[in-house]
């Protein structure tokens, strides 16, 4: 069975969907509930009759509709209640005396019509209590889009290559150019041995001369400097010369991971207030285990799935380090409440080199006055070229959530990079805060 929202266990529901309109197509989630009918967190659900989980249902799904609204406060304004309510009488279906597969429950319960009007309050107060508002926030470039590469160190720890034979070389009095009596080949001669590298760097069509030559030099000495760290001269130059295309290869390469671009400026659009939280992948016999009970010694925590949770917006959870585990341990504790998000939840965009991916923080977390995403990183990878990516993407949008929330009275957002050794049980999130916290104004 997938990960899903404690938020459905709360209400009931499950089975099937209820028929949506049309033009929704909206899916119904599935919900870890036993057959006594207890929630997936082991709590007695809202609704226990088939009807009003029926409606419970058809409302939940409706409030999806409802995702343009500047937050899920505004599921409460009457107006907003009334539409859902219209909707909901709309989908209902009234059960049949016929359909063998509601016969028994049907038996036990008195056919009645349901309270509409308290199912669809009571289901909008579930939906607010066991959720965090995340909108869906849309970031698009504007105006001239300029990049370049910021300056490194390269990795030259595998190159290793030694000189061949070496060729006879007839030189021209007039051009300089130098032919190889043995194959004949032509071989350039260039004023400075980087040149051999930067002649092929600039071939790309992401490397500007004008712009970077510079940092193309410095880069190209680095090579020549390593070649000649082990080998002499002449046999540094028959390397450069013979592998001149491939080394050039390789500092590309390793240029992407520290690539920038800036633009102009951002047209911002917030499309939604707020979205429903996402279901996560099938845990079906896979261990469960109290989220404060460490693992066993040889178990891999990744296979776990660990429950036990009071707070987390998921009766189940997958944590795939210990950090992780003792952060869900400090969240339970300190926060109102939290989760770990699943991918497509934030549709937050980073640039890995030349591609674009998507970013999933770990954890998201709401407090009585912030809503936090975390990540806990190794300390090692704190200064990784794609973790500041991730990072810088997750600061712009979580200053555009921010200037969204308190236009509406909602909460400001804060991103929080967190290495992995400074994450301890005795820890509170507010020290987490103030030494790893990263302001989005």
């Amino acid at each position: 069975m997938p990960i899903v929202p404690t938020i459905l266990g709360r209400l009931g529901i499950g089975g099937p969907p209820p028929p949506p309109a049309p033009e929704d197509g909206v899916e119904s989630a599935l919900v870890d509930k036993t057959a006594s009918g207890t929630s997936n967190d082991g709590t007695e659900p809202v609704f226990v009759t088939e009807a009003d989980r029926q409606v419970a249902e058809i409302t939940y799904h409706t409030i999806q509709k409802f995702g343009s609204l500047p937050s899920s406060s505004e599921l409460s304004q009457p107006d907003v209640k009334q539409q859902i309510l219209k909707e909901v009488k709309a989908q209902y279906i009234v059960p049949s005396r016929s359909d063998s597969s509601q016969l028994e429950l049907l038996e036990a319960e008195t056919i009645s019509e349901p309270d509409f009007e308290s199912i669809v309050e009571q289901t909008i107060e579930v939906v607010q209590q066991q959720t965090i508002d995340i909108p869906r926030i849309v970031v698009v470039p504007k105006g001239e889009v300029t990049t370049g590469f910021h300056p490194f160190t390269l990795d030259t720890s595998n190159i290793n290559y030694q000189p061949g034979d070496r060729d006879l070389l007839l030189q021209s009095l007039k051009t300089n150019e130098q032919t190889a009596l043995r194959t004949g080949t032509h071989v350039a001669s260039e004023a400075r041995l980087e040149d051999h590298l930067v002649r092929h760097l600039v071939d790309f069509p992401d490397v500007s001369y004008d712009e970077q030559a510079d940092l193309l030099y410095e880069l190209s000495g680095q090579i020549v400097r390593h070649l000649e760290s082990y080998l002499d001269k002449d046999d540094a130059y028959n390397v450069l010369r013979a592998k001149e295309k491939s080394l050039a290869d390789q500092i590309h390469a390793q240029m992407q991971a520290h690539r920038w671009e800036k633009s102009a400026g951002y047209d911002v659009r917030v499309t939604q207030g707020f979205s429903k939280l996402k279901e996560g992948a099938a845990t079906n016999g896979e261990p469960e285990r109290n989220f404060r009970q460490p693992p066993e010694v040889g178990e891999r925590m990744r296979r776990l799935i660990f429950v036990g949770f009071q707070r987390c917006l998921y009766s189940k959870q997958k944590l795939d380090t210990a950090q992780e585990r003792i952060l869900a341990i400090i969240l339970e504790r300190e926060s109102r409440k939290w989760f770990r998000p699943q991918l497509g939840q934030f549709q937050i965009y980073y640039k890995d080199g030349l591609e674009q991916r998507e970013y999933q923080p770990d954890f998201v977390a709401e407090t009585d006055d912030v809503i936090y995403m975390l990540e806990p990183k190794a300390s090692d990878d704190m200064q990784n070229a794609r973790v500041l990516a991730k990072r810088e993407a997750a600061v712009e949008w979580c200053f555009h959530a921010s200037q969204h929330a308190l236009e509406h009275g909602g909460k400001p957002w804060q991103y929080i990079l967190i290495p992995h050794d400074e994450i301890a049980e005795n820890i509170t999130l507010s020290f987490l805060v103030s030494q790893f916290g990263t302001s989005t104004g």
